[in-house]
């Protein structure tokens, strides 16, 4: 279990840097407001994603 909320992790650090989401400050200053926003979404999804696939396996 430990190892697949590692993989979870992992994944979604990934998926943040792919996005180019470094820190909230970063979000803030470098990009409007509108697509910090829709970003964001996109990262609570992944988390979604992976909390499900991590639930369904047990």
């Amino acid at each position: 279990m430990k190892s697949q909320l590692k993989l979870a992790e992992d994944s979604l650090e990934h998926f943040q840097k792919l996005l180019g989401l470094e820190s909230e400050d970063d979000f803030m200053q470098n990009m409007s407001y509108q697509i910090y926003l829709r970003r964001r979404d996109l990262i609570l999804a992944e988390m979604d994603w992976c909390e499900d696939i991590l639930n369904h396996k047990k």
